[in-house]
């Protein structure tokens, strides 16, 4: 394990397995604080290192638009896309035809400018 102050270092560290683990504390505190900007229902928010956007969790409530309807029938804002899907502990690959339920958690891959309409559905 090792702290690493120059966020640059950790791609490299994590690429070539050079330890366990490396945290960088700058890092930490900024995804905390976005995942505190970003709303209650937004369980964590992480900025990726040379990508443009963010990677969001999200977990669907009952009152969600999204619970209950197929992805394909979603009007996903542009620009955003769901990785992956958690429900019960499973890993499920999102299709279209992937019926979306209340407790989902969801990985979302989104660039900034569809960022306020994802915060607005999921934030606060």
């Amino acid at each position: 394990l090792a702290q690493i102050t120059k966020a640059e270092y950790l791609s490299i560290i994590n690429s070539q397995s050079l330890l366990d683990r490396a945290v960088s504390p700058y890092v930490a505190m900024s995804n905390a604080v976005l995942h505190f900007i970003r709303g209650q229902y937004i369980k964590s928010a992480t900025v990726l290192h040379g990508l443009p956007g963010e990677l969001l969790e999200v977990i669907l409530t009952d009152g969600n638009k999204w619970a209950g309807h197929m992805i394909k029938e979603l009007k996903i804002p542009k620009g955003t896309m769901i990785a992956a899907v958690q429900r019960q502990g499973r890993i499920i690959i999102p299709t279209g035809n992937l019926l979306l339920s209340a407790d989902d958690r969801m990985l979302l891959f989104t660039h900034p400018e569809s960022l306020s309409k994802i915060e607005s559905m999921f934030g606060h």
